[in-house]
């Protein structure tokens, strides 16, 4: 591939979405643009096409932290690592996801980021609903060149106007809008003798020299940074080059048992609870969903039964196999009290995975033992104790 599309992903729900497709033998920009909304990405389907593709996305979505880790503890780094945070970050550490280098500084400081699930999730599903298909997204620092002593720095548009992305470090950046850049000082002891500019920038009053730079579109800079960055897709998010192929395939899959795993929680909960508003209250919220998943359905009668009908006309080989699983998992999860925080069902392995949470260990060994109980085939994986729970992953499969 002679051409590259080159994408910066928004943080949020909204944003625009800028992009770039450079010609490598001509070593010139063929085309640039800006989507003004993620939702758009379908867009750029046609200019992905025979191109090879790079992701970058806003590092204001992103989190910056220095881990101090013994050499020893680094062969457990997706166990410690939540835990050495947790006092550090507000919020839920079950509804964030950690990251960090392949190739670890040799010193004990880990750098780690952090970036919520539903942000990644939202990020994966609009690029896979576009035919958008990668193993890599990058926190947008990473499109800016590294200078000892020196902040490298391009201006973007963001949700409220231009938005300032700032490397400061090998690992450490800020994006901020130009207003609140006035009185922006180096840390105690970092000494900073210049500022890269790529783009328009005016600073009236920064902290070094401001010296601009080529090229004038900072998206260019990611055609020289072939494999300088870290990875947001690691651990639960990590694709190969082969999965990626596959990933459209998961989509209505997902879609479907997320709606029919719904449905049974609703179907059971308004069985056991006698309150006939809420009840209802929710069956409408269901049925939104399902409306919003199936435009061309105006009426709905039965959703289990419609839903398996979707299934059944769906191409990729037998989607409609997730919804069988889920079936019969149906007495698991009425028999225990385990608590989802996500699902996602591979076609090409014919795999449901899971990860939960639970009161205890006993939890999820109860669940799996009813699972195998209705012809399933179940793989327990290991289980970790976070914030008085237990969370762990359950990986089900049809019998034979």
């Amino acid at each position: 591939m002679n051409e590259q599309l080159i994408i910066r992903l928004p943080a949020g729900q909204k944003g625009p979405v800028s992009w770039l497709i450079w010609h490598t033998d001509e070593a010139s920009v063929v085309a640039s643009g800006e989507l003004n909304d993620i939702a758009e990405l379908s867009e750029l389907s046609d200019k992905a096409q025979n191109r090879s593709l790079r992701v970058y996305a806003s590092s204001a979505a992103i989190g910056f932290h220095q881990v101090e880790l013994p050499a020893k503890s680094r062969r457990h780094l997706e166990r410690v690592i939540p835990f050495a945070l947790e006092d550090e970050i507000a919020e839920d550490i079950e509804q964030l996801h950690f990251f960090w280098p392949e190739t670890l500084p040799k010193d004990n400081a880990v750098p780690v980021f952090v970036v919520r699930r539903d942000q990644v999730e939202l990020w994966l599903s609009q690029l896979a609903a576009a035919g958008l298909h990668t193993t890599a997204i990058y926190p947008d620092i990473f499109l800016l060149p590294l200078e000892k002593n020196v902040w490298s720095m391009a201006a973007f548009p963001g949700s409220f106007g231009k938005e300032w992305v700032i490397r400061q470090d090998a690992w450490r950046g800020i994006v901020l809008e130009p207003e609140l850049a006035f009185g922006m000082q180096p840390e105690e002891g970092e000494v900073l003798t210049e500022i890269s500019a790529f783009g328009d920038i005016e600073w009236p009053q920064p902290p070094a020299p401001l010296v601009a730079k080529n090229p004038s579109l900072p998206l260019q800079l990611g055609v020289a940074q072939k494999a300088v960055g870290v990875n947001i897709l690691q651990g639960d998010y990590k694709l190969s080059s082969g999965s990626s192929a596959d990933y459209s395939q998961w989509k209505f899959p997902g879609i479907a048992a997320a709606i029919f795993l719904a449905v049974l929680f609703v179907n059971q909960w308004m069985g056991v609870v006698e309150l006939e508003r809420e009840a209802a209250l929710v069956q409408v919220q269901y049925e939104r969903l399902y409306q919003q998943t199936f435009p061309s359905d105006t009426r709905i009668v039965d959703i289990r039964a419609q839903l398996a009908q979707h299934s059944e006309v769906a191409g990729a080989g037998d989607p409609g196999q997730v919804l069988r699983i889920l079936e019969q998992l149906q007495p698991a999860f009425s028999g225990v009290p385990i608590q989802l925080t996500m699902f996602q069902y591979d076609h090409s392995r014919g795999e449901l995975r899971m990860q939960a949470n639970g009161e205890n260990f006993q939890s999820f060994e109860r669940f799996t033992q009813i699972a195998r109980e209705q012809n399933l085939v179940v793989e327990q994986g290991q289980l970790t104790s976070r914030g008085g729970q237990i969370n762990g992953t359950i990986i089900v499969r049809m019998g034979v």
